[in-house]
């Protein structure tokens, strides 16, 4: 009994489905037509613009004004163009005050002298950057052409030699002279003066 009954549902589903056929083909049919509707007037603003520009083969002559008389009007000068920009690179850190003090922050640097060997080896230079690791100078070779290589351990790791604009560890040599090297962590910039 459980089929028959199954059968009869499903017949009268059928007609239910059946009356809302004619419904739904009515509504497909006049959503195509908006489609249809929208597309031409689409195609035919295209073309109306493409006919204008079309027309316009030529640039119109700029129209003749008449001077108004009795007024007394100038006429406008020329605006002058805007000076070219300089392209300048941009800062990379600040030096504190203290450091613009040291009389090797101004000097122009020499041509290396030639020293006698010292009979003991220098010592390195220890410095802490601000907010850092510690930084220990050992070696410090300038050289005017701009070669200059300074060789430093940072936090006690093993030296390593670095030129002017290398980083290593968050720590970045600004600037090698003579007696000392600017050495830049984070937004600090801080100076090691050479080994003695």
């Amino acid at each position: 009994m459980s089929t028959i009954l199954q059968a009869l549902r499903e017949t009268e589903g059928g007609k239910d489905r059946a009356a809302e056929l004619p419904v739904a083909v009515d509504e497909q049919r006049r959503r195509r037509r908006l489609v249809a509707a929208g597309v031409g007037v689409l195609i035919a603003c295209v073309l109306s613009a493409a006919m204008m520009f079309s027309r316009r083969t030529t640039p119109p002559e700029p129209s003749r004004a008449t001077p108004l008389r009795g007024r007394g009007l100038a006429p406008a000068a020329p605006v002058p163009a805007p000076p070219p920009v300089a392209r300048v690179e941009p800062p990379r850190a600040r030096v504190g005050a203290e450091a613009l003090d040291h009389p090797m922050a101004t000097a122009r640097p020499t041509p290396p002298v030639a020293e006698p060997m010292p009979s003991a080896p220098p010592q390195p230079s220890h410095a802490t950057a601000p907010g850092g690791p510690a930084v220990e100078l050992t070696a410090l070779r300038y050289s005017p052409s701009g070669a200059s290589t300074v060789t430093l351990s940072i936090g006690g790791a093993a030296p390593v030699t670095l030129r002017q604009g290398d980083a290593v560890n968050g720590i970045e040599v600004q600037l090698i002279l003579q007696q000392m090297v600017y050495l830049r962590h984070g937004g600090n910039v801080f100076a090691i003066d050479a080994p003695r």
